[in-house]
């Protein structure tokens, strides 16, 4: 009985290396269907445990602190204890289904097999500096504008270039509101600015 939920799991696991993706998950619902047995009462723990096993797969593609995970875990532990009733079996089931899944993962990635990730999960290009791409907005063009402030810098506030307004940095000690500045420097997403004289 058991065997069959296993073999589903290997199954899960195989069909992140290899393709026809949809044949691999198609064979792992039907070994997770004769597990459960797919009639009457058993249906709606069949239908639990998929959904689990659903949001275990849009984990893996969907990284959010485990959140999605963590609820995936959650509905397949409930749907084992509606199928088992019994709290030691359920854990020893988890245990030798989170085994076969380790070994389907393992097996492939020591022979050599990629990951085969849909394209469209996966980040293809770098955001490179030297390709236009920032982290950060650049505010090199403000160097020697000047402007004033809006408020008290200490030392950090608001100042005023050319109607926009932007968060400055005083490079000198507390900048009182309405002084006429200049920006002396740009760090990253810090501009820094010191007094007109």
């Amino acid at each position: 009985m058991i065997a069959s939920l296993l073999i589903g799991m290997l199954l899960l696991s195989l069909c992140l290396f290899y393709s026809p993706k949809w044949l691999y998950l198609g064979l792992a619902v039907i070994a997770y269907g004769f597990y459960f047995g797919m009639q009457g009462q058993n249906l709606l723990v069949f239908i639990i445990f998929l959904l689990g096993i659903l949001m275990l797969i849009v984990e893996f593609y969907v990284p959010d602190f485990g959140i999605i995970g963590m609820f995936g875990l959650l509905a397949i532990s409930i749907s084992l204890y509606m199928h088992l009733n019994d709290i030691g079996d359920v854990v020893l089931t988890l245990l030798a289904m989170i085994l076969v899944s380790a070994i389907g993962i393992f097996v492939p990635l020591k022979l050599g097999k990629d990951l085969a990730i849909s394209n469209g999960f996966v980040l293809g290009t770098s955001s490179e500096k030297e390709k236009g791409y920032s982290s950060h907005k650049d505010f090199t063009y403000l160097l020697g504008e000047k402007g004033v402030t809006v408020t008290a810098l200490r030392p950090v506030g608001r100042g005023e270039f050319d109607g926009e307004y932007y968060e400055v940095v005083s490079s000198e000690d507390m900048i009182q509101s309405g002084t006429p500045i200049y920006v002396s420097k740009v760090e990253g997403a810090k501009i820094y600015v010191r007094k007109e004289i």
